[in-house]
């Protein structure tokens, strides 16, 4: 998503890599939100965990208050404008051109995965590998415990020695030659608990209506179909 979203990583991708193709999946807000800032809070780059607090959050952000104290960017956390996708859609038409820009619509990836699998092997000039079963991966989440997340996180975020050298020290293979799990990865994985987004309530759900509706329409003009059943659900 943040390659979308972000200013100027599409440019640069594309300056690096004039013949890349780009596969963007778009959801509804309604859910993406809820989805994103819980994400945003196991990575440590929120740190309000009611949804509607950190929205009415973002006028002060932007005058660089309030800012979560491992942040890495405050754009991340601009709620308002994180799933104005039909900006971001045409941003990346007119940068790369339709003929390598693939849109899949979530609600039709989860009615039919194998159909839009297919579509998007096509699009890469891929040849279809057979495989019609698709496991759920990459849940939401949370983290276990704070002072374990900060450690795992925080050096990354600032420069710190403490996470490498851990890593370094940590043996890699058993001792019959096959490699082991790093250590990193399993006190990553100690600490991730599955956790469901809370949804928006009422009021929150009617303001973000109000406010993306408009670029809803937009994005249904850009891909030639009505997405005005996100907000009528």
């Amino acid at each position: 998503m943040s390659y979308l979203y972000l200013p100027g990583v599409i440019e640069r991708i594309n300056m690096l890599n004039p013949q890349a193709r780009f596969v963007v999946l778009v959801r509804n807000p309604l859910t993406m939100l809820p989805s994103f800032h819980l994400r945003m809070q196991f990575l440590l780059q929120e740190d309000e965990p009611d949804f509607q607090k950190a929205w009415e959050l973002e006028p002060s952000r932007d005058r660089g208050e309030n800012i979560p104290k491992y942040c890495l960017d405050a754009y991340l956390l601009k709620y308002s404008q994180v799933a104005r996708f039909g900006v971001q859609v045409e941003r990346l038409f007119n940068v790369v051109g339709r003929d390598r820009a693939q849109v899949v619509v979530f609600d039709d990836f989860k009615s039919d995965s194998l159909g839009t699998y297919k579509n998007l092997l096509s699009f890469l000039n891929v040849d279809y590998d057979g495989q019609t079963e698709f496991e759920r991966r990459f849940g939401s989440q949370m983290y276990r415990y704070g002072w374990l997340q900060r450690l795992l996180f925080k050096p990354v975020t600032s420069g710190g020695k403490v996470v490498d050298t851990l890593q370094r020290r940590a043996r890699k293979y058993n001792p019959d030659g096959t490699k082991r799990m790093g250590l990193i990865k399993r006190l990553t994985r100690l600490n991730k608990i599955p956790m469901k987004p809370t949804p928006l309530s009422p009021q929150m759900t009617d303001i973000v209506r109000e406010t993306l509706r408009h670029d809803v329409m937009h994005l249904s003009g850009l891909l030639d179909r009505d997405l005005s059943f996100w907000f009528d659900r």
